[in-house]
């Protein structure tokens, strides 16, 4: 066959594996196998063979639009892609006398063919071509799962595509270390400003009945720690040699990856539906150093009337003698010579830490309408 029908096959084929959305469509086959909803089922075995048997039958399909094999046959093999006909025990059984995976699967599906489908079962392709493009299959499916976004491309050469895919993963562990940093932190005796609720029946420690652990935001560090050293190794991989290049054991790693960051991204849901706030600590906290958090929103409220390098110099002074006679800010600032000009009632206003938030709150709905109108125009 020349070059270009090859190209225009393996097009075909791409095709018709998009267009059947990873699982063989119900126009073409008896049973139609839905993707699993986990991203660790993704990576099972069972499921994994289900993508190879639909890789076939593609190929299959695109071989018959070339009458590179009977019309008959690709229906055959379309219509029996499913793991009924060929089951892991089955498989197993016959791997122990071939010693090898895909001969072994070949070997059992193609028994349940009528006709002589089987003798076009996996016509011209080799064991490599196969699993490399179930893994791209599987890879898409992590995507719509983790970051609903679909990648296409050449994977044997240029793996930069996989690389991506792994430092994208670092990149959202990282987000979510730092999340679980912060809300580790805050879970702290001294801070102790959010917690984390368990169950009426979980033990936090063997010696201290007092104990909460903060579990999973532990966990969530723990993930920005090894999700970006499992990307290390898909990005050593996209220096590889000769297409066929295995020593990073790519495939290995990007499940791991994947499934590592599908259990950090139920940590993370997990962590924010259990998270507690202490809003009465908080309070507390702000106070701690008495009001003097809120000298530059004093500063700020001077300045109209003696200018803002004045205004900050004499508060400057203000919280200096705050500090040295262990006073409030509002007690330094009403024995100082500013007093006069703002009253009891702007003090009030100024000091209330729970008014001195500036945009947080509009930049917080902005981002989460952001999200709602791109949900909304992806669908979802």
């Amino acid at each position: 066959m020349q070059q270009n029908n090859l190209n225009i096959l393996m097009l075909s084929t791409y095709a018709l594996l998009m267009g059947m959305q990873i699982s063989v469509s119900a126009a073409t086959t008896t049973t139609t196998v839905p993707p699993p909803i986990t991203v660790p089922g993704i990576f099972e075995p069972d499921y994994k063979n289900q993508l190879v048997l639909e890789v076939e039958a593609a190929l299959a399909t695109a071989q018959a639009e070339f009458n590179i094999i009977p019309a008959t046959a690709a229906k055959e093999i379309t219509a029996k892609a499913n793991t009924q006909y060929a089951t892991l025990e089955d498989i197993a059984a016959e791997n122990d006398i071939v010693q090898h995976r895909m001969v072994a699967l070949l070997n059992v599906w193609g028994r349940s063919l009528d006709g002589d489908a089987a003798q076009y079962l996996h016509f011209g392709a080799t064991t490599v071509d196969i699993y490399d493009t179930v893994k791209v299959l599987q890879l898409r499916l992590v995507c719509e799962r983790l970051l609903e976004r679909l990648y296409v491309a050449d994977w044997h050469g240029v793996r930069d595509v996989f690389a991506e895919y792994a430092q994208v993963l670092a990149l959202i562990s990282k987000s979510w270390g730092r999340i679980g940093t912060e809300l580790f932190l805050l879970q702290t005796t001294d801070i102790a400003e959010t917690v984390e609720a368990r169950s009426s029946t979980a033990v936090g420690s063997s010696t201290m009945p007092h104990k909460n652990n903060p579990s999973k935001s532990e966990a969530l560090i723990h993930y920005s720690r090894t999700i970006p050293r499992l990307a290390e190794v898909v990005l050593d991989d996209v220096e590889n040699y000769f297409e066929r290049d295995n020593t990073s054991r790519p495939n290995r790693v990007l499940d791991e990856i994947s499934i590592e960051a599908d259990g950090m991204l139920r940590t993370a849901n997990g962590l924010l539906k259990s998270l507690r706030i202490n809003s009465d600590v908080m309070l507390v906290n702000l106070q701690k150093t008495k009001g003097l958090i809120m000298s530059q929103r004093v500063a700020f409220a001077l300045a109209d009337q003696i200018g803002k390098k004045t205004a900050n110099d004499k508060m400057h002074e203000v919280a200096k003698q705050a500090l040295q006679q262990n006073l409030s800010l509002r007690e330094a600032f009403e024995a100082s010579e500013l007093a006069s000009l703002l009253s009891s009632e702007d003090l009030d206003q100024l000091l209330d830490v729970t008014t001195y938030t500036g945009l947080a709150s509009q930049q917080t709905s902005a981002v989460i309408e952001e999200i709602k109108n791109l949900r909304k125009a992806e669908g979802r």
